[in-house]
């Protein structure tokens, strides 16, 4: 290997696998929060040419180099212990075109970092692309949320589920998710993220009114993408019975 390996390249490079794909200015925001975009484009560009990352450029979008993991980047992750050897070819493929699911992705890592940096344990983090390998081979079925991680934030500890709404879902599929979600983390809180402060709303009335949480109002929590993408989970995320996140017991 023509360059030398840090424990922050072995870090960005299972979060890169966790995450499937990232642009540079999430990982200038995850990586190198104090430094140049300058030395971190460096520090992509030299894992590329070391094979371990691969890209693809979309001069019209905003984040214009989209990166993916590679096989020999997920050989070093199974080297150092962190991936199953049965994974070493669970790599995707490089994004020819930015679809629907890739702009959800990349909006799902943003959120990710919004609440790593404000009470979410970034080392407890389960990915959406490793909840639906779980499901698959638990029910044939691969549907999962979009992200688990353990959270101490608002005097509050636990688990928690991030489900994103990029695109508004009619009312019988959030039904749908409601219950998907109350099965699968029945024990956990729910964060999800709407895609404006109306939907935020309507989402939030739909929930009362379906009354799938209607036992345990605290653990489903809705707020708008904007304050989360801000503020994370410190967004004024609200409950079922529209007490904050953290606002004490009445």
């Amino acid at each position: 290997m023509g360059i030398r390996l840090t424990s922050r390249d072995h870090a960005l490079l299972w979060v890169t696998w966790q995450n499937q794909i990232m642009s540079p200015r999430q990982y200038l925001r995850r990586f190198w929060p104090d430094a140049s975009q300058q030395a971190a484009s460096k520090r992509l560009v030299e894992l590329k040419n070391e094979g371990l990352l691969t890209s693809n450029f979309f001069p019209w979008n905003m984040d214009r180099h989209i990166y993916t993991i590679t096989a020999a980047g997920n050989r070093v992750l199974v080297d150092i212990g962190l991936l199953d050897l049965s994974l070493a070819r669970d790599f995707p493929p490089r994004p020819k075109e930015l679809t629907a699911t890739t702009q959800h992705h990349l909006g799902v890592v943003d959120l990710r970092i919004a609440l790593e940096e404000t009470g979410a344990n970034g080392s407890t983090w389960v990915s959406d692309h490793q909840l639906r390998q779980a499901r698959r081979w638990r029910f044939g079925n691969p549907r999962a949320a979009d992200g688990m991680f353990d959270f101490d934030a608002h005097g509050r500890q636990g688990r928690g589920v991030l489900e994103f709404e990029r695109q508004s879902y009619r009312r019988p599929k959030m039904a749908a998710i409601m219950s998907r979600l109350r099965a699968d983390h029945d024990g956990d809180t729910v964060f999800f993220v709407a895609r404006s402060a109306e939907r935020a709303r309507r989402v939030w009335t739909w929930a009362v009114d379906a009354r799938t949480w209607g036992d345990r109002p605290e653990r489903f929590l809705v707020a708008p993408l904007k304050e989360v993408l801000k503020h994370g989970l410190d967004a004024g995320f609200a409950d079922l019975d529209g007490r904050r996140f953290g606002s004490p017991e009445v």
